[in-house]
């Protein structure tokens, strides 16, 4: 059995990450939101914080829709994208998206010389990613080697 270094919460299951990933996600990565729209967010977040109605916090999308901003995340997330161009998601290339949609491409002002120098105060995005894709990542070469953690019948191999 590998010794874990870190775990990783995501939806009630705990991973055990045994290798740290090379960073390639870090790199270059695509988000459905653009820079105009992380900065309406972050406002909306920033207007609405201490006032205990959070609930009421909003930004119009690109498409003309209300989007709700319930992380304090989008403080960190606002100012450690580098935005490098956009890119179209066929539909189902990523395995949810059923239309075609462009989406902007950022790379990380913290991943220096293939390290993330934030990585104990990442993001939930961060730390999220590839659970929030069930496991694995889709970038080639990836290093991270995470499983499963399950009280019967000790690490469940995830990827």
């Amino acid at each position: 059995m590998e010794k874990v270094i870190d775990t990783q919460e995501y939806k009630g299951l705990m991973y055990g990450i045994s290798q740290r990933c090379s960073g390639s996600c870090c790199e270059m990565f695509n988000l459905p939101i653009f820079p105009h729209e992380i900065k309406a967010s972050l406002e909306a977040y920033l207007k609405y914080r201490d006032s205990g109605l959070l609930d009421d916090a909003y930004w119009i999308d690109r498409f003309g829709e209300e989007r709700h901003c319930h992380t304090n995340d989008i403080i960190r997330i606002a100012s450690m994208l580098i935005f490098i161009g956009e890119t179209q998601i066929s539909p189902n290339s990523d395995g949810k998206t059923k239309f075609n949609v462009n989406q902007a491409m950022y790379t990380c002002k913290h991943f220096i010389d293939n390290e993330c120098t934030v990585y104990e105060n990442r993001p939930s995005m961060c730390k999220n990613y590839p659970f929030s894709w069930g496991g694995s990542c889709k970038y080639k070469g990836c290093t991270l080697k995470a499983k499963l953690m399950n009280d019967v019948d000790g690490m469940k191999k995830v990827s």
